[in-house]
């Protein structure tokens, strides 16, 4: 029997202090993914369940207060497991899921009120396997959605309005994506991890404008060579670490980098 953890520590001045630790389930796998304070001070989590629903896993969406009571539960049949949950601006929820389609995982979007209770659901896929990683709320009221796709291998980015309608869909190819958010001049940014490089694998940003629309490939960026490596001065060094660092590309690109290791 595996169930959901929830524990919630302290910061003192020095060191951390457990303040309360809860567990939730029944009697068989609970897995918890996300969890976010919500506005009235307690927390709304997600994963996905297989002691309730219908069989199978299902999403699982638990709301508790401020000291970790569970003050409701909801589970989703014909999904298979939440990765990411946030509150919206009408203090509802906004769950994003993994849905089996045949024999395909699709992203799917799921939209609650203040008690979990289902307003909307929306599936999104486009042929092939896609997996969801992160969800946020946009200035307009809509969402921003992030997931990888084998088809091809990337980053699938997407944005629908407030009732779950696809308005526009992006696709990187040659990375994994990990979060995102909306930025001040109504763009977005995308963080994630430049797998194609495995094992020497970067980090990465995408910076892109409000219809998701970037000049950047990460696999462009994964067939580079380093030409040169200087140091701020322009002396060609071996790679150093602690320093700021000039890598020069073979495709005429630069970027500076601090190696901690």
């Amino acid at each position: 029997m595996k169930k959901l953890l929830l524990i919630l520590l302290c910061l003192p001045i020095i060191g951390f202090g457990q303040i309360w630790e809860k567990t939730y389930g029944g009697n068989s796998r609970d897995d918890g993914y996300f969890v976010q304070q919500t506005t009235d001070g307690g927390y709304i989590m997600c994963g996905k369940t297989n002691s309730f629903g219908n069989g199978g896993y299902d999403v699982y969406l638990i709301k508790t207060d401020l000291n970790g009571v569970e003050e409701w539960s909801q589970t989703y049949s014909g999904s298979l497991v939440g990765n990411c949950i946030k509150q919206t601006t009408d203090g509802g929820y906004i769950i994003l899921a993994d849905a089996e389609v045949g024999n395909n995982y699709e992203i799917q979007l799921i939209k609650t009120d203040l008690n979990g209770v289902e307003e909307w659901s929306q599936v999104y896929g486009g042929g092939g396997l896609q997996q969801s990683n992160y969800v946020q709320q946009t200035l307009d009221g809509g969402y921003i959605v992030l997931g990888s796709t084998d088809n091809p291998n990337g980053i699938l980015f997407f944005k629908v309005n407030s009732n779950g309608i696809e308005e526009w869909s992006k696709q990187f190819s040659g990375g994994y994506p990990g979060s995102c958010q909306q930025t001040l001049d109504g763009g977005f940014i995308i963080c994630g991890t430049n797998e194609d490089a495995f094992p020497d694998t970067d980090l990465y940003l995408i910076k892109t404008d409000g219809q998701g629309t970037s000049n950047i490939n990460i696999t462009s960026l994964s067939n580079r060579k380093l030409d040169i490596l200087i140091n701020v001065l322009g002396m060609e060094i071996n790679n150093k670490k602690y320093q700021p660092l000039l890598y020069i590309y073979d495709d005429g690109t630069v970027e500076k980098k601090i190696v901690i290791e």
